[in-house]
């Protein structure tokens, strides 16, 4: 529970900051089949 909320709290820190960044969350997210709504 503690990783989800981090994982939510990096989507949303980083959304509007650097595509990269969103890249790199997203190939993550996808990789540990984690969906999570930003």
């Amino acid at each position: 529970m503690v990783i989800f909320i981090f994982f939510v709290f990096f989507c949303k820190f980083y959304k509007n900051k650097n595509k990269l960044s969103d890249n790199i969350f997203y190939s993550f997210a996808n990789f540990t089949k984690i969906k999570i709504n930003c």
